[in-house]
């Protein structure tokens, strides 16, 4: 995956969220991220559909450093999966673009 590139960030990819929020609003996948990111605080949550995989965009409210960051990227997904949990700098013109960062 793709390591935290500053020092901290408060932007985030998460991705191959549970297939069931496909056909779930917003509200839900919101929802659902912030659970997972929990306790940190999320300012915005923008989720992405493509295909048959869910994954959203996500702002904190404040940053996290790198150990927080690997912390984050290690953690069980409902328990019991693996997820995608990115940088996402929105200043980074190679990361700016993607929907998902390890798919290219």
């Amino acid at each position: 995956g793709l390591p935290i590139k500053e020092r901290s960030t408060r932007y985030l990819f998460v991705g191959f969220l549970h297939p069931s929020l496909l056909h779930e609003d917003d509200a839900a996948i919101a929802a659902d991220v912030v659970a997972f990111l929990s306790p940190f605080a999320v300012r915005d949550v923008i989720p992405h559909r493509a295909g048959g995989r869910v994954s959203a965009s996500v702002e904190l409210e404040a940053a996290v450093g790198y150990r927080d960051f690997q912390d984050l990227r290690g953690r069980k997904y409902r328990s019991c999966y693996t997820i995608t949990v990115d940088d996402a700098q929105p200043g980074d013109i190679t990361r700016s673009s993607m929907h998902c960062p390890r798919l290219y």
